[in-house]
């Protein structure tokens, strides 16, 4: 299976955006604010990970996308290695 035949229609586009070969929409769709989802929700919803992303990579502004980048990988990693467990106790 080819992965760009694997990626929803939401990913795609952002890719191409990404890319250059696509505008970012002038429409602007509302986004979860990224830094007030809890950390264990972000850190267990993979569905919720990539709607952050592919919605950052939809607007075309670098900064949002390095914010998303940064904010799933670091829950991500405090899951893993069991620090985000030190929080919850």
């Amino acid at each position: 299976m080819s992965v760009g035949k694997s990626l929803s229609k939401g990913a795609h586009e952002a890719l191409a955006i990404a890319k250059g070969e696509l505008e970012p929409a002038a429409v602007h769709v509302p986004e979860p604010d990224i830094q007030k989802i809890p950390d264990r929700k972000l850190a267990e919803d993979i569905h919720l990970q990539a709607e952050i992303i592919q919605n950052a990579y939809a607007t075309g502004d670098k900064e949002k996308i390095d914010q998303a980048l940064w904010r799933v990988t670091d829950v991500r990693r405090l899951l893993k290695t069991g620090i985000l467990d030190w929080f919850d106790d």
